[in-house]
Formats: structure tokens, C-alpha cells, sequence
């Protein structure tokens, strides 16, 4: 990231109430998408990270940075997915958002260990479950 604040990608067009039932969806498909990579990326920081130690706070200082710039994007992504929702359902379409990713629909506090160590055992019980 070479800006603190980098502008946030939108997959909204300015007037949303005037797609067919097929575009909203394709909109939809593609935030989910995005919020299921980004979700990924945040997992395999959180796996790179040795919570064992005393300096891994100061020592991976770019590694929260990376966590944190990751949430607020997936937080923008969010709100925009919220507004397509919301279309739908003004104009009464059927839809169920299913996400891909475990971290997805989930928000992440990056300053608190204990969440971040409870998320990673939580993704892992999930893993082993899956893959017995």
C-alpha cells in the first residue's frame, strides 16, 4: 500500500434501481467474491503470525497494518453488498447471499489478540471438520 488511505473500489453503479434482476445478481456474485479473496488474504496473515511471542505486535507491525487496510475494505464491501440487498428486496427479488469464505461476513477487531487467536482455532476446527 503506498497511501494511507487508498480509495476503495466500488462495484455499485450511480443508479442501481435501474438494473435488470441479472445485473444486481452479477454485482452481487462479484462483491462476494472479492470479500471471500480478501477474507482469504486476512487468513493467511493471521497464519503467518507467531502469537507466541512477546514482539509480535512490534515486529509485524506491517503485517496488522495489512490486516486492518484488509477489514476496512471488507467492511466496504459490505455496506455496498447491504445496498444491493436492499434493492432486492425493494423490488422483491429471491436472493441468499452464501459466502465462501469463513472470515466473510465476519468483522475483525485487528487490535484484539484473543479475537484473532479465537478466529484462526475457530477456521482451523472448521478445516478439520471438513476434511474428515
Amino acid at each position: 500500500m503506498t497511501t494511507k488511505k487508498s480509495k476503495l473500489e466500488s462495484f455499485l453503479p450511480k443508479k442501481i434501481d435501474t438494473l435488470s434482476k441479472n445485473d444486481i445478481k452479477e454485482i452481487a456474485i462479484k462483491i462476494i467474491a472479492s470479500l471471500d479473496f480478501k477474507s482469504k488474504k486476512q487468513m493467511q496473515i493471521l497464519n503467518s503470525i507467531p502469537f507466541n511471542t512477546t514482539t509480535f505486535r512490534r515486529d509485524l507491525k506491517d503485517k496488522f497494518q495489512n490486516l486492518e487496510s484488509l477489514e476496512n475494505e471488507k467492511q466496504h464491501l459490505r455496506n455496498e453488498l447491504f445496498v444491493v440487498d436492499q434493492e432486492i428486496i425493494s423490488k422483491n427479488y429471491n436472493s441468499k447471499f452464501r459466502f465462501k469464505h469463513f472470515l466473510s461476513d465476519k468483522q475483525i477487531d485487528v487490535t484484539s489478540n484473543r479475537q484473532l487467536k479465537d478466529l484462526i482455532r475457530e477456521y482451523k476446527k472448521l478445516k478439520n471438520q471438513a476434511s474428515s
